[in-house]
C-alpha cells in the first residue's frame, strides 16, 4: 500500500512502459479471475448434469433465443422448441409451449399501446419471443458453427469480453501525464469493481449485465473527450444499449438528451443524427413487434411505481441479500471518492453524464418490487450502477497530486474495504455453496445460520441495535476522507 500512497510526479504523454504495463497486468489478473470463477462454479469438463446446475433466470431463454437466431428463426423460438434443440445444454424444457406468446403477456396484465396479435398469430403455433438481439447474436455463433453443448466456450468468450472491454475504457479514461500513483490507484479502482461481488459472479453467466456495464463505461469515456470523433463513437454504443436491456432505457434516454443539447450546440449533425435515428429505430422496432416503446415485463408485481422508492434504494445498496455496498464495501469507497469529486467541482466537460447515468439507473431499479430480478442471482441490477461509479472516482484520483492527504486515505481505504470485498469474492468463488445451503452461491433462500443473521436486515421493524456495526463500518470512510480533505483545504488555504 506505501507504494500507492505516495504521489509521485507527473509522468509522460501516454504514462510510459510501466503504465501500458500495468494495463496488461490488471488484464492478466483479471481473466484470471473470471476464468477461476467460472470453472468453480461448473468445471470445464463437467457433464450436462451438472453444467445445467448454474442456468439461473433468463439464462436458458437467451440461449434458446441465440439457437433460433443462428437456425435462422430470428427471434421466434418455436422452432428451436420445438425441435427440442434446447437438450444441447440442459435436459428440462426452458420455457412451456404457450409462454412467450401474445397471449402470455395479455394475461401478465401487460396493456400495449397497439394490438399485434395477428402478427403474432394462435397461442400454440405462433410466435413465441421474449428477449432483444443484441446479446443473443453474439451467442448465436457458436450454435452456428456447431450443434453441441457450447456452455463453456460461450462463457469463456463473455469473461473474455468482460474484462477486455473494462481495460479499453480504462485506457481512455485515465487522463493522459497522470502521476503512476494516480494510475496505479485507478487500476486498483477497476479491479476491485469487476472482480468483487456481484459483477465477479455475473462474468461466468449470460446475462447481459456485465457487457453492458462495460460498454456504457465505453460510451461514457469516449463522449468526455474533446475529439467529435470520439464522442460520435460514444453516442454509437450509448444508444445500442437499450438493445441490451430496457432497464437502462431511462439512464440512457437522460444522457442521450445531454448529447444532443451539446451536440445542437456545437452544430455536430451527424452526432444528432445518430442519437435521433438510432432512438426512433428503438422505439420503432419496439411498436412494430411489442405494440409499445418497451419491451413488456411479464411480471406482474413488476410495473414501476414511485411508491416503492424508498424501500428499493435501501434495498438496492444495503440490503443484505443484494445491496451493492454490501456485497462489495469497497464499492461504498469508490461512492465516496465519486460524490469527493462532485464536492471539489471536479466536474468540467462531460464528468456530470456518468453521475446522471447512475441517479437514472438507481432510481429505475428502486422503482420495480422486483429487486431481486426473479428467479436471476441476487445483484444482477446493481453490476451496471457498479460500473458507472468510476469516471468520477478516476477523475479525482487522476489529481491526486493536488489533494496529498486525500489521496493517502483513499489508497488506505481502498486497499482495507478492497481486501474485504476480495476475500468476500473469492470465498463465494472458491466454495460457491459455503454461504448458502443450496447452489446457487448468491441464492436468497435457505441461508446457513447464524452466519447470515449477522448482516443487517435494513427495515424499521428489524433488530437497530444490530445496526450499530454496520454504521460504524461505513461511518469510517466518511469521516476519514472528510477530514483529509479539510485538512488539505486549509493547508492549500495557508
Amino acid at each position: 500500500m506505501s507504494g500507492l500512497c505516495q504521489v509521485s510526479g507527473r509522468g509522460g504523454r501516454h504514462g510510459g512502459l510501466g503504465h501500458w504495463l500495468g494495463v496488461v497486468g490488471f488484464v492478466l489478473v483479471a481473466l484470471a479471475a473470471v476464468s477461476l470463477v467460472r470453472e468453480r462454479l461448473v468445471p470445464y469438463g463437467a457433464d450436462l448434469a451438472r453444467a445445467s446446475w448454474r442456468l439461473t433466470g433468463d439464462e436458458p431463454s437467451y440461449l434458446v433465443t441465440a439457437q433460433a437466431l443462428a437456425s435462422g428463426d430470428g427471434e421466434n423460438a418455436r422452432g428451436v422448441l420445438r425441435r427440442e434443440a434446447w437438450r444441447n445444454f440442459q435436459n428440462k424444457r426452458p420455457i412451456g409451449p404457450k409462454t412467450w406468446t401474445w397471449q402470455y403477456f395479455q394475461d401478465a396484465e401487460v396493456i400495449p399501446l397497439l394490438d399485434r396479435s395477428r402478427m403474432w398469430g394462435d397461442v400454440t403455433r405462433g410466435r413465441q419471443t421474449c428477449h432483444r438481439p443484441p446479446l443473443e447474436a453474439v451467442l448465436a455463433a457458436p450454435f452456428a458453427l456447431k450443434e453441441t453443448n457450447v456452455r463453456w466456450s460461450v462463457l469463456c468468450a463473455q469473461g473474455t469480453l468482460a474484462v477486455l472491454l473494462v481495460a479499453l475504457s480504462f485506457l481512455l479514461v485515465v487522463p493522459h501525464g497522470t502521476s503512476s500513483a494516480s494510475r496505479a490507484t485507478m487500476l486498483l479502482v477497476a479491479f476491485l469493481v469487476l472482480c468483487g461481488l456481484p459483477a465477479l459472479y455475473y462474468t461466468a453467466e449470460i446475462f447481459p449485465e456485465v457487457p453492458c456495464g462495460c460498454l456504457l463505461l465505453f460510451s461514457l469515456a469516449a463522449l468526455g473527450r474533446s475529439e467529435k470523433g470520439w464522442r460520435r463513437v460514444g453516442c454509437l454504443v450509448l444508444m445500442l444499449m437499450p438493445w441490451a436491456t430496457a432497464r437502462v432505457v431511462p439512464a440512457v434516454a437522460c444522457v442521450a438528451v445531454l448529447c444532443l443539447v451539446r451536440a445542437w450546440r456545437e452544430k455536430d449533425w451527424v452526432q444528432v443524427g445518430i442519437v435521433v435515428a438510432m432512438g426512433v429505430t428503438y422505439l420503432a422496432y419496439n411498436l412494430w413487434l411489442w405494440g409499445d416503446v418497451l419491451p413488456p415485463n411479464p411480471a406482474v408485481n413488476s410495473h414501476m411505481s414511485m411508491a416503492w422508492m424508498p424501500e428499493g434504494l435501501v434495498t438496492f445498496f444495503w440490503n443484505r441479500a443484494m445491496g451493492l455496498f454490501l456485497l462489495n464495501p469497497a464499492q461504498w469507497v469508490v461512492f465516496l471518492l465519486a460524490l469527493a469529486a462532485l464536492g471539489m467541482r471536479r466536474t468540467r466537460n462531460a464528468s456530470l453524464m456518468p453521475w446522471v447515468m447512475f441517479v437514472c439507473q438507481v432510481l429505475t431499479v428502486a422503482a420495480f418490487p422486483d429487486y431481486r430480478a426473479g428467479t436471476c442471482p441476487a445483484g444482477r441490477y446493481q453490476v451496471i450502477a457498479g460500473f458507472l461509479l468510476l469516471p468520477a472516482a478516476w477523475n479525482l484520483l487522476a489529481e491526486g497530486a493536488e489533494w496529498p492527504r486525500f489521496f493517502r486515505t483513499a489508497c488506505w481505504l481502498l486497499g482495507l474495504y478492497g481486501a474485504l470485498s476480495l476475500v468476500v469474492a473469492g470465498a463465494v468463488a472458491w466454495l460457491p455453496s459455503s454461504w448458502f445451503q443450496r447452489y446457487h452461491p448468491l441464492f436468497y433462500y435457505q441461508a446457513i445460520q447464524p452466519y447470515y443473521d449477522w448482516l443487517p436486515f435494513w427495515k424499521p421493524t428489524g433488530n437497530l441495535r444490530a445496526w450499530w456495526p454496520w454504521l460504524v463500518f461505513f461511518g469510517v470512510p466518511v469521516v476519514a476522507l472528510g477530514a483529509a480533505a479539510w485538512r488539505d483545504r486549509k493547508a492549500r488555504k495557508g
